[in-house]
């Protein structure tokens, strides 16, 4: 199971800089203009403003969640 944007269903990036549980970081959409270099503006980019927050909660468990703190839904993930 992995988060998903809760606005436009895309993959989330985020990053905790910290190894404690309780450590918190940024989460963006991964459609968000913050996460990707643009070069030039393609008129059909599609862009996403959600923005949260991820806390580690154990040494291998993130959980990301809403700036309201709600979390984030999950979804399966088939990996080949």
């Amino acid at each position: 199971m992995e988060p998903y944007c809760p606005k436009c269903r895309a993959k989330l990036y985020w990053s905790i800089h910290c190894v404690d549980v309780g450590a918190t970081g940024w989460a963006m959409c991964s459609k968000h203009s913050s996460s990707t270099q643009l070069i030039y503006m393609d008129e059909n980019r599609e862009f996403c403003d959600w923005e949260g927050y991820a806390i580690r909660k154990d040494e291998f468990r993130i959980t990301i969640y809403n700036k309201d703190g709600s979390p984030v839904p999950l979804r399966p993930v088939r990996k080949l």
